[in-house]
């Protein structure tokens, strides 16, 4: 059997958070908005290890940079749909390690994102 194709028995699980700030253009102001965004990203990704006889959990902080397009679409004065298309760069990228594994889990270089949700305007 290839090693492809065997199933893993040993590695890590990693769940991340984090908060985004961002600064857009948006050159019309009408019930269809299409905006231009720049972007800074941090958080905080933790690691778990499964199926392991030895198993810790660590935290490793994250940070990015993005650009993106979104659109809003107000369909009344105050509500409204909005969806983001973003590329991130990651300019800190937390990776985790196993003993005779070697690195089990690493944060890519280049992330992509995309988030659909509601909109209020107060």
């Amino acid at each position: 059997m290839l090693p492809f194709e065997q199933a893993r028995t040993a590695g890590v699980v990693v769940q991340q958070g984090g908060i985004a700030a961002k600064v857009c253009v948006i050159p019309t102001n009408g019930a269809l908005e299409v905006a231009s965004c720049l972007g800074a990203d941090a958080g905080v990704a933790r690691a778990g290890g499964v199926g392991l006889d030895v198993s810790r959990v660590t935290n490793a902080p994250w940070v990015a940079m993005s650009i993106g397009q979104e659109l809003t679409w107000v369909s009344r004065r105050r509500v409204g749909v909005w969806v983001a298309a973003d590329a991130m760069v990651h300019i800190v990228r937390p990776q985790w390690r196993v003993r005779d594994l070697g690195i089990a889990a690493k944060t890519g270089p280049v992330g992509f994102r995309l988030v659909v949700g509601p909109t209020l305007r107060l």
